[in-house]
C-alpha cells in the first residue's frame, strides 16, 4: 500500500483475507478497490490474494446481488 493512503481506513487484499480467516467467515467478497487499477491489476491482486487463502475471496462485480440468509 502506497505510504500516502496509510490512515484512510483501507486494507490491502491480503489483510482483507488473513481478517476473515481470523474471524472465520464463511465468504469474503471485496467491494472497493484503488480507482486508479484496471480490470487487469485488479484480477491480479485478487488472484494473488485468493491463491493462499482458506476463506473463500471473489471480487466483487457490477450489478452483484447477495443475499444474507
Amino acid at each position: 500500500m502506497p505510504l500516502a493512503r496509510v490512515g484512510w481506513g483501507h486494507s490491502t487484499a491480503p489483510h482483507a483475507v488473513a481478517f476473515a480467516e481470523l474471524a472465520a467467515v464463511g465468504r469474503l467478497i471485496s467491494f472497493h478497490h484503488d480507482p486508479s487499477h484496471d480490470d487487469g491489476t485488479l484480477d491480479a491482486l485478487h488472484e494473488e490474494a485468493a491463491a493462499g487463502a482458506r476463506v473463500p475471496f471473489e471480487p466483487g462485480r457490477e450489478g452483484l446481488s447477495l443475499l444474507w440468509p
